[in-house]
Order: C-alpha cells, then sequence, then structure tokens
C-alpha cells in the first residue's frame, strides 16, 4: 500500500467567473502520475503530469479526488 498526498493551490477567481485554475502536486512513495481526478463528485479526468493543472474552476470551495493509478 502506497501513502499518497496531494496538496494544492488556486488562482484568485472573481464570483461569477469560471476562470480558475489549481495546481495539484502529488507526493507519494510511488511515482504519483499517471492517474485521474475528480472536481466536486464529477467524472474523472486523467493526468499524466505531477504536478498538473485543473482549469475552469469557478469561484468557491472544491472538492478534488486524486487517484494514482501509476
Amino acid at each position: 500500500e502506497c501513502t499518497v498526498t496531494a496538496s494544492g493551490t488556486a488562482t484568485t477567481v472573481c464570483a461569477g467567473n469560471s476562470d480558475g485554475i489549481a495546481t495539484i502536486n502529488v507526493t507519494s512513495s510511488g511515482a504519483g502520475f499517471p492517474g485521474t481526478y475528480t472536481v466536486d463528485g464529477g467524472s474523472p479526468q486523467p493526468y499524466n503530469t505531477n504536478p498538473f493543472t485543473i482549469p475552469g474552476l469557478s469561484a468557491g470551495n472544491h472538492t478534488i479526488v486524486v487517484t494514482v493509478t501509476g
């Protein structure tokens, strides 16, 4: 079993816009990528780099779940 930790930083987004970008960095005893992520329980999206970015975020809090498959 691998221990995986993900941390992120985000750009500032004004209310009503969806131009936010989060940069996610995965640290683990494995490679950290490739894998998938979900935003607020949505469909899994692939990522192939570490760190990776998530575009199109709206203002407010979001739950991002990262699954490392590599």
